[in-house]
């Protein structure tokens, strides 16, 4: 989302994908205030990812339904797609971290597959 909102021309990238972001709408670091809450600003088609069992509050899956009505304004393409599944943390694991369902634990290929699938099917 940064590199959308801040770099110009042949250097601001197409599209972005979005895997456990930030997306509560709020200022500060998150998708939202990076933008300025100017949603325009981030006007590429958009691949949100979350996980239904992500248990941080930064990236909790029921901010992105807010959040993709509010890009929405900015007139481009949103998917989202909600992971479940993979491998069970550990109970010491940080909810914030790698190793549970905020890192898609056990679910690389998917996440690759999904985000692969999805860069193929742009427009070019």
């Amino acid at each position: 989302a940064t590199a959308v909102v801040h770099l110009q021309g042949a250097k601001r990238p197409d599209a972005m994908v979005v895997t456990s972001g930030f997306f509560a709408l709020q200022d500060g670091l998150t998708v939202y205030g990076i933008a300025g809450r100017d949603a325009g600003k981030l006007a590429v088609p958009a691949l949100v990812m979350g996980h239904a069992a992500d248990g941080c509050r930064e990236t909790s899956p029921a901010n992105i339904a807010p959040f993709r009505n509010w890009l929405a304004g900015n007139g481009k393409p949103i998917e989202v797609k909600i992971l479940n599944g993979g491998t069970p943390s550990g109970v010491r694991a940080d909810p914030c971290g790698a190793s549970s369902a905020h890192g898609f634990l056990g679910l690389d290929p998917d996440v690759v597959k999904i985000t692969a699938d999805w860069v193929k099917a742009l427009p070019r």
